[in-house]
Formats: C-alpha cells, sequence, structure tokens
C-alpha cells in the first residue's frame, strides 16, 4: 500500500510505508483510562513506540492522561489534547502546542464547571463559547464525528471552528465522506482519527504530514498539509465494545 496524494483514503494504514516517505502519522483520536478509554498509558506509549506512531490524547474533559502521557513519552510522539462535550451536546476536539496552556484552559474552562456523571458530564458552556475561549490559545480545534447524531452540523459552530474531523473509525464510510465534502465547501482543515477506547484501536485511523516535530505537524494541518487514511470498523461501535471489553480482559492478565 501506498500513501494517496488526496485528502482521505479508506484502507488500513501502513505506517511503515508512509513514514518511509518523510512522513509523520498520528492518530489523532485517542482515549485512555482516565476517562472511558480501556487503554493503559504505558501499553499505549509501547504501541507507539514499536509501530513509530504518534498518538493525541483526548480524554473526555480531562487532561490528566495527555499530561502524564507527555511526562512518560521518551521517544513516542505525543500532542496533548482534549474532547469537550459542551452544553450543546457538541464535541470538540482542541489540540494544544503546550502543556502550560492546556492546563490553564482546562483549570479556568473545564475542571469546575462539569455537570453530570463521568463522561456523561457537560461543560456547562455553549458551543460558541468555548471556541471563542480556545482561540485565545494557541491550539487547534475540530469539530468531533459531525455527522455521528445529526443529519446536518450547526452551521455556525462550523464556521467558527479550524477544522473537522473527517475519519472516524466507528463510523461509515458515507459518514465520513460527508464530513471531507463539508470541509472542502467550508474550506476548512482536516483531521482523522481512531477515536479509540482501546489498545486494539490504536492507528485504525491516522493523519500524516511531512513534520519532524508535533509543532510541525500541527502548523502543517493549518496549512492544508495533511492527510487521513483509516479503515472503519465493520460494525461500528459494537465492535468497539467488544474490543473494549477484551482490552478490560487484557488489563487483568498485565496487571502489572
Amino acid at each position: 500500500m501506498q500513501p494517496h496524494p488526496i485528502k482521505l483514503v479508506f484502507d488500513k494504514p501502513d505506517i511503515d510505508a508512509i513514514n518511509a516517505k518523510g512522513n509523520l502519522c498520528i492518530d489523532m483520536h485517542f482515549h485512555t483510562r482516565y476517562s472511558d478509554g480501556a487503554a493503559k498509558l504505558k501499553h499505549i506509549l509501547k504501541n507507539c513506540t514499536k509501530q513509530d506512531l504518534g498518538v493525541a490524547i483526548t480524554d473526555h474533559n480531562e487532561i490528566r492522561g495527555a499530561i502524564l502521557a507527555q511526562k512518560l513519552a521518551n521517544e513516542a510522539k505525543i500532542i496533548q489534547g482534549i474532547e469537550i462535550k459542551d452544553q450543546d451536546g457538541i464535541d470538540i476536539l482542541a489540540y494544544f502546542y503546550d502543556s502550560s496552556e492546556i492546563r490553564e484552559f482546562f483549570n479556568k474552562t473545564i475542571k469546575n464547571d462539569k455537570k453530570g456523571f463521568w463522561v456523561f458530564a457537560k461543560v456547562q458552556k455553549k458551543t460558541d463559547e468555548i471556541i471563542d475561549i480556545l482561540k485565545n490559545y494557541n491550539c487547534i480545534t475540530s469539530y468531533a464525528h459531525p455527522f455521528e447524531y445529526r443529519e446536518k452540523p450547526n452551521d455556525k459552530y462550523v464556521k467558527k471552528i479550524d477544522s473537522m474531523e473527517i475519519f472516524n473509525s466507528r463510523l461509515n464510510e458515507v459518514k465520513n465522506i460527508r464530513a471531507l465534502a463539508l470541509s472542502e465547501k467550508e474550506k476548512k482543515c482536516t483531521t482523522g482519527g481512531s477515536d479509540g477506547h482501546s489498545i486494539y484501536e490504536l492507528g485504525l485511523g491516522i493523519t500524516y504530514s511531512k513534520a519532524e516535530s508535533t509543532d510541525e505537524f500541527l502548523d502543517n494541518i493549518r496549512k492544508k498539509k495533511n492527510y487521513v487514511i483509516g479503515k472503519p470498523l465493520k460494525n461500528g461501535a459494537a465492535d468497539r465494545l467488544k474490543l473494549h471489553i477484551k482490552n478490560r480482559a487484557f488489563n487483568l492478565v498485565k496487571w502489572n
């Protein structure tokens, strides 16, 4: 498999082949045990190093996993992120360049403003308010899985946000293509990732670009010099649940 010079390809990522072309590959949407994921950080980092794959840690309304992953990373390329579920029920991905900024944003905007249980909690702010706050930070915002729960995303939010998530492994090709079409219509930047909640989903969807560092990688997203490749799970959320349970069982065996 060779990487394609088009924005989105539906195929299993051949990370070695893509890296061989001088690219950096990053799964831009991944969850850990600090929210509703089953994967332990040490297993995520081990797999990333083994595959020469980077990862954006994007836990729900939480940054502990992202911060700790950066500290423990060694050779693994880590982007510190967060997936914000807001009062409107929209999921916003935010990717930060700097640890101090994601900490400040979380402490000022998210930490004491969540209402609800566990990952079902919502930040008590409207989508446009959160996007406006994020514009004060050096970060990239992305509209997560825009066609998962709705026929058409809110135009106001689409226009204000930086980018669209054009691949999410639990969504079928039709919904991902609709996200791609919307990004092209609105001239938005693009991201893609597995939305993995288990170690077995890591790398099912990736964003890649010619970059030496995560800062350069994020800059390239802003410049629209990135590409996305991934293969949707055959049965979507049902497959993800099976893999999540499998990962929980793995954790019991590999308890250390």
